[in-house]
């Protein structure tokens, strides 16, 4: 499990997660921005891991945008 921390963009994350293939990650923590919706569907296509990501949601507000909202289908 490797954690990120929101620090890549969508293109870093996947170059990245690609070079880490080597280390087998069960999955890649938050790389890129929690709220980009965009890049979170993205960035396990261009490296096949998956992605853990809501550390970072406090709220219900959020948790429930993101249940209601499939980011897999962005």
């Amino acid at each position: 499990m490797l954690d990120a921390n929101q620090k890549w963009t969508a293109g870093e994350a996947v170059r990245q997660g690609r070079m880490l293939t080597c280390f087998a990650p069960f999955w890649l923590e938050e790389p890129v921005l929690a709220d980009d919706r965009v890049a979170h569907a993205r960035v396990p296509a261009g490296h096949g891991h998956p992605l853990a990501a809501g550390v970072t949601m406090y709220t219900r507000y959020g948790r429930r945008d993101r249940c209601a909202n499939s980011w897999a289908g962005v």
